[in-house]
């Protein structure tokens, strides 16, 4: 049906011949080089573009360390942390991580805080480019037993108001 011309070069179009009933057509099909530096070093085309984009979006890596399950000063559910804002575009927000998921790139946290005794939650992406630092204030002494704290809400043991909460800076 199909028969290709052995005599190919890079660059130069590829002849086919194709029989359709008693007739034999040629076709010309254009073969183009392969794109330079689409594989570095033969790695796989995605984790070279996820690794340009965790040096463009965290170029110090202190955001990928947060995350690292490895890193004893990582985040964890139950701590209090503050983020600050490049440029003061948005003020300063203080909660109590209550979830936090891992997913890369897409990284978010859920913080909770209180604001004149109204429960108000938030979900942050760690890798936002005009988020500027993640400040650990304070940790607990004992985490409690579940990584999702959903089930503080509305209860005893629902945070208090966060906002004059003072620790250290450990980024």
């Amino acid at each position: 049906m199909f028969s290709l011309s052995r005599k190919r070069v890079l660059g130069l179009p590829l002849l086919i011949n194709q029989r359709v009933g008693f007739k034999t057509q040629t076709k010309t099909i254009k073969v183009y080089e392969p794109l330079p530096n689409a594989h570095k070093d033969g790695k796989p085309l995605m984790d070279v573009i996820r690794a340009d984009q965790y040096k463009k979006l965290d170029p110090s890596g202190i955001k990928q360390k947060l995350l690292d399950s490895k890193n004893p000063t990582r985040l964890r559910s139950g701590d209090i942390v503050r983020i600050n804002y490049k440029n003061n575009i948005k003020p300063s927000i203080t909660g109590m991580i209550i979830a936090l998921n891992r997913a890369g790139l897409e990284s978010n946290l859920l913080l909770r805080n209180q604001v004149t005794k109204i429960g108000v939650e938030l979900r942050v992406s760690v890798f936002n480019p005009i988020i500027e630092r993640i400040d650990i204030l304070r940790k607990p002494m004992t985490y409690r037993p579940r990584n999702k704290l959903y089930y503080i809400r509305n209860n005893r043991l629902d945070v208090g108001d966060l906002e004059n909460v003072k620790g250290k800076k450990l980024l």
